[in-house]
């Protein structure tokens, strides 16, 4: 039997808690695929094609990469500059030096994009259970969150976690969470469907629960859509 295919993540912890949740997501896509990994860190996400290539220089100790940051746009064009060409480096070398490279760096607006993206879970969140730690997402959503609304199977682990970090409510349905959202926000605030774990407790598929989603949002929010 050949050996299990190892791995190097390449992470950009600029944005610490973030780069935390990409990272375990990574870790548990690899072992679920039966392969090992290690990381490295570098400064920020223009640094990454360039660590991979000299990585790839090094001797054939890995035969694959997964690029893992974060880009938040700021004032200036440094954004653009950045996501550009670390998209660009990454691929350059899948493409050009044939290397078989994952692109993980998220590309957003603000910090609660980069959160619905990396995390495993967000303000409305929920469904079975896919086994990942919600420590770290906690920690984040209190600094940045007015509070969590979960459903599914997996509410009561993730309320747990949740615990003394942000207020938090259970709803039997993802209708009822949305109501619970309407009541709880504020002027500016962005209530954020962020799935946790898969559908298939509550919904017949992604589609179908992004459909229901949309159904209570146009309800509340009296723009029509299924009552």
């Amino acid at each position: 039997m050949p050996p299990a295919p190892h791995l190097l993540l390449v992470e950009a912890p600029y944005y610490a808690h973030i780069a935390a949740l990409l990272r375990q997501g990574a870790e548990r896509a690899v072992a679920a695929a039966g392969a090992t990994c290690e990381t490295v860190s570098v400064p920020g996400a223009f640094e990454i094609p360039a660590a991979i290539a000299l990585a790839a220089k090094g001797g054939g100790r890995f035969d694959g990469y997964v690029a893992l940051g974060c880009v938040i746009r700021g004032e200036t064009s440094h954004y653009d500059h950045v996501c550009a060409e670390s998209a660009r480096g990454v691929q350059d070398l899948a493409s050009r030096d044939g290397l078989a490279v994952g692109f993980g760096i998220l590309t957003v607006e603000n910090e609660a994009q980069a959160l619905v993206r990396a995390s495993p879970v967000g303000s409305d969140g929920g469904g079975r259970d896919k086994g990942g730690d919600y420590a770290p997402l906690a920690e984040a959503l209190g600094r940045v969150g007015r509070a969590a609304i979960l459903i599914g199977e997996a509410a009561e682990k993730m309320q747990v976690a949740f615990r003394g970090t942000l207020p938090v409510e259970r709803a039997p349905t993802l209708e009822a969470a949305v109501d619970a959202a309407r009541r709880l926000a504020r002027p500016g605030d962005a209530v954020v469907l962020s799935p946790a774990c898969s559908s298939f407790d509550m919904f017949r598929d992604y589609a179908h629960r992004a459909e229901v989603f949309r159904g209570a949002v146009a309800r509340v929010t009296g723009q029509g859509g299924p009552p």
